[in-house]
């Protein structure tokens, strides 16, 4: 495609050769390839500019760019855009030639449970009988087949066009994907036609880049403001979701959770292995078992019946009938367990409202005594710690305080601030992760649950520069085929 065409398509003019052709896009100087356009914006660590010599090493024919002052001193065309960010999902959808149509897009956002409830959307689409791909924390996957890997939870908007174009030649129907703050702050998903948004709930995470909890709320709520979505998933249950329904008269709503028009909860009951529920459903009681941990989990049950059924309103009942066969989500709230060993359960939880939900969910399945063995992040929201550390004194009865991504923080200062908030004493202060979950597991009887929070999926460990391989899920089920007998686990 012609540059000069690509750009008027959108508005964009400016002194440049005409004829200058371009083959692909790149956002990073290290993507770039013979005949990209290199769009060049202000991110945290720098500006694209900056890597301008890479780009051009690697086969850049242009560059578009914004928020720079000084020469570009280059021999290939360059622009000056004016709020480029907000134009480049537009460049992208025309580029890789509108690459959602004819797909239905569904949009998940939300402080806790946007995995697990991208995942529920992917199990239950599929087993109705349709294509449908998943994009998230834990990559790009088309059933059980992952096209990609990603470094965070939502990509920047040209991989994400560049997906979607590779979905598309797939015969993808249904795509569900995590929708994070800081994309929708930094408009990476401009651009995409979602057709239903879902918000699981708003709690405290992500204010060392938001700043405060209004920031942070206006951030989520403009997946269901800047876009044309036809579908609203929201959680009654939450007050900054139940605001939201309020403003959102023009929107279809649909509600889940205790206090739901549509999908509400009427009683959840513990067994040993998920829950059995019942539900009230758009009038019409139902009951059934869910193969899930915790109250949390049927709420994300429900937002994904809430998004499915939305754009499968006549295959309603058909979903519910599918709900007792979902599986557990890799690292969300998935149990491990042997005859003689307690029950480990390994969750992404890492923010405070997260902690205490998995934490009462262990309680209420749990015979014996609850173990936490959690860190913080380091570089990231401070102030969640002492939070974190007062709910898990309070709601466990054995915490062991360890690392998690402590990056270029000390792990004993973060240890020191999380117990800063404790009200009883940790039973283990050790900053080696795998030490400190062996721990655990050979002290806990079997009626005890160990909650290993926040890492979940993650198989690393970010210290420093370094960044050594560690995967929770591993480190289990490596402690319990050694030392036990009967290895069993969530599926």
């Amino acid at each position: 495609m012609r540059l000069d065409d690509l750009l008027s398509k959108i508005g964009l003019y400016g002194e440049y050769p005409s004829g200058v052709e371009i083959i692909d896009m790149a956002l990073d100087s290290r993507q770039v390839t013979d005949g990209s356009l290199f769009l060049a914006i202000q991110g945290s660590n720098g500006h694209g500019l900056d890597y301008i010599d890479e780009a051009i090493t690697n086969g850049a024919v242009a560059v578009l760019y914004d928020q720079w002052s000084g020469e570009i001193p280059i021999d290939i065309p360059a622009l000056k855009v004016k709020g480029l960010r907000t134009h480049i999902g537009y460049l992208a959808n025309i580029f890789y030639e509108y690459p959602c149509q004819g797909l239905h897009i569904i949009g998940v956002t939300g402080t806790n449970g946007k995995t697990t409830t991208v995942h529920l959307i992917a199990q239950l689409i599929e087993r109705l009988g349709y294509k449908v791909a998943r994009i998230g924390t834990l990559g790009v996957s088309v059933g059980s087949h992952k096209l990609v890997s990603l470094d965070r939870t939502t990509p920047d908007a040209v991989s994400l066009f560049k997906i979607f174009s590779e979905l598309q030649s797939l015969e993808v129907q249904v795509v569900a994907m995590e929708v994070s703050s800081h994309a929708l702050d930094q408009y990476r998903v401009h651009g995409i036609p979602f057709e239903v948004a879902v918000m699981t709930n708003l709690t405290r995470d992500h204010l060392d880049y938001h700043g405060d909890m209004d920031s942070y709320g206006r951030a989520k709520a403009r997946l269901f403001y800047d876009f044309n979505i036809r579908y609203a998933v929201l959680n009654s249950d939450d007050v900054f979701c139940k605001k939201l329904a309020d403003t959102l008269s023009n929107k279809e709503v649909v509600t889940f959770g205790n206090t739901a028009d549509d999908f509400r909860i009427q009683c959840i009951e513990p067994t040993s292995t998920g829950s059995r529920i019942s539900l009230l459903v758009r009038g019409v009681t139902c009951s059934l078992v869910l193969p899930l941990l915790g109250e949390f989990n049927v709420q994300n049950v429900l937002a994904a019946v809430g998004a499915v059924t939305a754009i499968k309103p006549q295959r309603t009942d058909d979903v519910l009938a599918l709900l007792n066969q979902l599986e557990v989500v890799p690292g969300r709230m998935e149990w491990f367990k042997t005859e003689e060993s307690a029950t480990v359960v390994v969750d992404y939880a890492h923010t405070p409202d997260a902690l205490e939900k998995a934490l009462n969910t262990c309680r209420s399945h749990c015979p014996g005594e609850i173990w936490s063995v959690f860190g913080c992040g380091g570089g990231r929201d401070s102030g969640k710690r002492p939070l974190m550390g007062r709910i898990a004194s309070e709601l466990s009865d054995h915490v062991v305080l360890t690392s998690d991504n402590p990056r270029f923080e000390s792990p004993l200062h973060i240890i020191g601030e999380i117990r800063s908030g404790m009200t009883q004493t940790p039973i283990l202060e050790e900053v080696d992760r795998s030490k400190a979950i062996q721990f655990a597991v050979k002290t806990a009887t079997a009626n005890d649950y160990i909650l290993l929070a926040g890492k979940g999926h993650e198989n690393y460990q970010v210290i420093g520069q370094r960044t050594e391989s560690f995967s929770d899920r591993i480190e289990v089920t490596r402690l319990l085929m050694r030392n036990y007998r009967g290895a069993q686990h969530a599926s």
